[in-house]
């Protein structure tokens, strides 16, 4: 466990929080996320994964990490930018 998810842990507690990672990649960050922190509602993933970047799989990858998580993640499958400008700047 990173060593700031005990002072977000404490900061957060009693709320439903939702976030965004950018950039998911195999989601071993999204993973650590999801099983340190239970009170996360929803949690959106932004990666385009993109030739170059999914050299292996890593959607799929990530996609099957993350499945005892699939009713709390939103996968958003674009370049950040523009999930940024078409979900929450429109």
């Amino acid at each position: 466990m990173r060593p700031g998810f005990d002072e977000y842990k404490s900061v957060s507690k009693g709320k439903q929080l939702v976030g965004a990672e950018i950039g998911v990649y195999r989601g071993i960050h999204s993973l650590e996320l999801l099983d340190n922190i239970s009170n996360i509602k929803k949690l959106y993933l932004v990666d385009n994964y993109t030739k170059e970047w999914n050299e292996g799989n890593a959607y799929v990858d990530a996609v099957a990490r993350l499945h005892p998580y699939r009713e709390q993640v939103t996968w958003l499958l674009d370049d950040s930018v523009n999930v940024i400008l078409s979900r929450w700047l429109s």
